[in-house]
């Protein structure tokens, strides 16, 4: 009865190890899946030097992962590239990135700067953009330079992305 004992306490035991042990896997996420999807914006351009509201306008952009990059993810519209956001990192309430300078051309063929600024406030902090868990929304902020009828200009521009 004693051997009977010790047989059914160490099965018991074997059986605890392997459910403790199957419970301890831990699966690793992508930082930036709540990012990705499709999106709604509004743009608001404003001129750099006045502050004075001189554009605005709508459309829908997809956000997609970075085929090649692991930390970086594509704003596009229309399948055409708007802008890249990188260094990617999960935040109490959200998502934090920074839109690094990059240089393409416009609708219009113009070439154009865009450089990311500290401009979105997630909890205290100030960043590029930020993904907001609460609201499904990113709110970006940069600089975007270029020239415009002949003109030299740069704009701060401001574009909130509401997921659909």
């Amino acid at each position: 009865m004693k051997k009977f004992s010790n047989l059914l306490l160490l099965s018991f035991i074997a059986i605890l190890s392997t459910i403790f042990t199957s419970c301890s896997k831990t699966e690793t996420t992508d930082v930036r899946d709540p990012l990705v999807g499709t999106y709604s914006y509004k743009a608001n351009y404003y001129d750099n030097s006045t502050g004075e509201l001189k554009d605005n306008g709508t459309g829908t952009a997809i956000v997609s992962k970075h085929a090649t990059d692991a930390n970086s993810i594509e704003f596009k519209e229309g399948g055409e590239l708007m802008f890249s956001g990188v260094k990617i990192q999960s935040a109490s309430n959200g998502v934090v990135f920074d839109i690094p300078s990059q240089s393409f051309k416009d609708k219009e063929g113009v070439t154009v700067t865009m450089a990311g600024i500290q401009n979105i406030t997630l909890g205290t902090t100030k960043y590029h953009a930020a993904y907001f868990t609460a609201t499904s929304t990113i709110q970006t902020a940069f600089t975007f330079t270029g020239q415009f009828a002949g003109v030299q200009s740069t704009f701060l521009v401001t574009i909130e992305f509401t997921k659909k």
